[in-house]
């Protein structure tokens, strides 16, 4: 990885809502399809950090004479960005673009994935051909790739059906079926029956259970 520039902001009132801005107005400039900055505050002055990702990127901008007079009055999208006002942007050149929304690992940690759903298939498959989305025609391009969702498996914990409801809508609360021995019984964690598989009837151990969706 490659040290941040630092870009000190001399007017805060003249800041862009949208750390994208700047990068969209570097590659204008620029021609290096620079995606990847976020803000920076310490001892009271704001500063815009670009990153690199490329030899190429980073040695241009080492020459001073490389860079523009004044800048500005997706996989890998930085987390501090807001994604809504990253969507708006998108929708500029996307007109089908319904939804945006940041994805998140266990225990609430922000990716730097955003999820965007459009109202065109025909749009989303010639974006997906692209493999990048073009936020403009100025090199500010996003690597794609198709969504897949986590596979969720419905489960009623009272009749142990699968795909059909949930314990809360259970027709069969009256009649509850032990998770692990299969038979009519109450709720018993400590249940000391033989373990038995519910729907095959089929006795067996836990490791050996596969359910074939």
């Amino acid at each position: 990885s490659f040290p941040p520039f630092r870009i000190k902001l001399k007017d805060d009132d003249k800041y862009p809502v949208q750390d994208v801005t700047i990068i969209k107005e570097l590659n204008r400039q620029c021609k290096l399809n620079l995606t990847y900055g976020r803000m920076s505050t310490s001892d009271n002055d704001r500063h815009f950090l670009l990153y690199c990702h490329t030899t190429s990127q980073f040695e241009t901008l080492l020459v001073k004479s490389n860079w523009p007079a004044t800048i500005c009055n997706f996989l890998d999208i930085p987390t501090q960005w807001n994604v809504q006002n990253f969507r708006d942007e998108l929708k500029e050149r996307f007109k089908t673009i319904i939804k945006g929304e940041r994805l998140f690992v266990k225990g609430g940690r922000a990716i730097l994935i955003i999820r965007v759903d459009f109202s065109s298939n025909k749009e989303l498959s010639e974006i997906l051909k692209n493999k990048r989305i073009l936020l403009d025609d100025n090199n500010t391009a996003y690597t794609i790739e198709s969504y897949v969702p986590p596979t969720r498996i419905l489960r009623c914990y009272i009749c142990q059906q699968y795909d059909d409801h949930v314990a809360a809508h259970c027709p069969n609360k009256d009649k509850p079926i032990c998770f692990k021995c299969g038979q009519q019984h109450n709720y018993n964690p400590e249940c000391q029956n033989e373990i038995c598989c519910a729907h095959c009837k089929k006795t067996t151990t836990w490791q050996e259970i596969q359910i074939v969706l």
